[in-house]
């Protein structure tokens, strides 16, 4: 129930963004039309960080803990329980229908946002709060040039074992990446932004009787000041005026 539940989340970041895979030096970040940062100081209400894969739950308490320190130079954050969260997302699934289509499985837009406003109602019914922030850890598409990939506003090193500058060309291209990504709404559930920030490269390379393997890293979310940086990325659309992509 709570790996369902952590899907479900990802849906809006998806359905804003796209698939796209991301070329240029800074976050691929959406905004409304109305948004145009958050006044300091503001309230936030910050709902658990839903990982993309069970791989990435790891760097959950890692990135929770450095997303409120960012968010605290600004605002006042209050935090919500997985379990008490979990229960009030599925009871407002539940109370719109359900956010996919019964004939097709497609999901529904609409419906999503009914859910989160039901979910407000919920975990907001006073409007305490000013700002409502779902994040969570999710895959992205870097783009490789071999020793190095960028994605969301920064470059890492591949890291390799028994590969030379000729081999490195083997990872040239698109390899997968993990970003933490910010859904902010409004007290009533409007939404308002979706920003990213790039934090670790999950996989390393190697070549072994002449075949390339990719392995995932054990230790993926252990450099704290790569973390720190995505976070920051992530963070900056909700500390001060945003300058929105054109």
């Amino acid at each position: 129930m709570v790996k369902k539940t952590y899907g479900l989340l990802l849906c809006l970041g998806a359905l804003i963004t796209g698939c796209t895979t991301n070329t240029v030096s800074i976050p691929d970040n959406h905004y409304s039309d109305a948004y145009r940062g958050v006044p300091s100081p503001a309230s936030i209400l910050l709902l658990p960080i839903s990982p993309d894969k069970d791989e990435y739950r790891h760097g959950v308490s890692a990135v929770t803990h450095l997303l409120v320190e960012d968010l605290q130079t600004r605002h006042t954050v209050e935090t919500v329980s997985v379990p008490v969260f979990n229960a009030s997302w599925q009871q407002a699934i539940e109370d719109v229908g359900g956010i996919y289509s019964a004939t097709s499985g497609e999901f529904d837009r609409e419906r999503y946002f009914r859910a989160v406003e039901e979910l407000l109602q919920e975990l907001n019914p006073e409007g305490d709060h000013d700002i409502v922030i779902f994040p969570a850890l999710v895959e992205r598409q870097a783009q490789s040039t071999g020793k190095y990939a960028t994605w969301d506003g920064v470059r890492r090193a591949n890291i390799t074992d028994g590969l030379d500058n000729a081999r490195f060309s083997r990872w040239h291209g698109s390899v997968g990446a993990v970003s933490l990504q910010l859904n902010s709404f409004d007290g009533q559930g409007r939404w308002l932004a979706t920003s990213y920030g790039g934090l670790v490269l999950p996989h390393f390379y190697t070549i072994k009787d002449k075949i390339p393997r990719t392995h995932l890293k054990d230790d993926m979310f252990a450099d704290e000041n790569a973390l720190e940086e995505g976070v920051r990325l992530a963070v900056v659309p909700l500390l001060g005026p945003v300058v929105k992509n054109k």
